[in-house]
């Protein structure tokens, strides 16, 4: 059955299995960038920059509860995680 027969439910369904594929794949390839570390990394069609970040967050919830909205509590309660990210963008073909 070619996808021009299939109903909208099958085509989506297909649809998301392919997405599902392609999901995996993606986080295989990130995971095997983000274990080379920081750095800008080249390929033939697209350049991919990991780096690390922090970001704060805090806990409102616990702050609330206390009803004291020192800064000193907002301190006691803000935490800051870390996390690698990827960035990937086309290459330039003007110089084809």
């Amino acid at each position: 059955m070619n996808n021009q027969n299939l109903s909208p439910v099958d085509e989506l369904g297909r649809v998301k299995a392919k997405m599902a594929e392609l999901a995996t794949r993606e986080k295989a390839l990130v995971d095997q960038l983000k274990a080379c570390g920081p750095g800008t990394y080249n390929g033939a069609l697209f350049d991919a920059v990991i780096f690390t970040q922090s970001r704060p967050t805090t806990n409102w919830k616990v702050i609330a509860v206390k009803l004291k909205i020192s800064q000193r509590m907002i301190d006691a309660n803000t935490t800051t995680t870390y996390g690698t990210v990827l960035t990937i963008k086309a290459r330039s073909q003007a110089a084809a």
